[in-house]
């Protein structure tokens, strides 16, 4: 449903996304710990808009998730990564806002989201 550089940029952002995930499992194994399965999801994708919009709102959500949990990350190879996952999320989100028609950076500080804020959000998206 993604044509000419809009598709071409969702690839892209794909592909990065998919480097975040390896390079988080990787961590975590390496730090002793086992990966979460990733759930099932279903998603609203009937067009074009509605594509970008629901990316809009992951990567703006993800990008303050990571921020939110910073905090609470301990290991400093852990917390180096998920701070430089992090700015590439605010870089996907105001890509993606400027793509929607909304403010590419909406405040000058970003605000954090906790970890039930963030599972709140995307509770409709999974599959039950």
């Amino acid at each position: 449903m993604l044509k000419g550089k809009v598709a071409e940029l969702a690839k892209r952002f794909g592909n990065e996304e998919q480097a975040h995930v390896d390079a988080l499992i990787a961590l975590i194994k390496k730090a002793g710990g086992k990966p979460a399965v990733a759930p099932k999801t279903t998603f609203p994708l009937d067009d074009e808009k509605s594509i970008l919009k629901l990316a809009a709102t992951v990567e703006n959500l993800g990008a303050r998730a990571y921020l939110g949990q910073a905090g609470h990350i301990q290991d400093k190879e852990i917390l180096a990564a998920a701070l430089s996952i992090h700015s590439v999320e605010a870089r996907h989100a105001s890509v993606l806002n400027l793509a929607t028609g909304a403010t590419p950076a909406p405040d000058a500080f970003a605000k954090p989201v906790t970890a039930d804020e963030v599972l709140k959000t995307v509770k409709p998206f999974l599959a039950t």
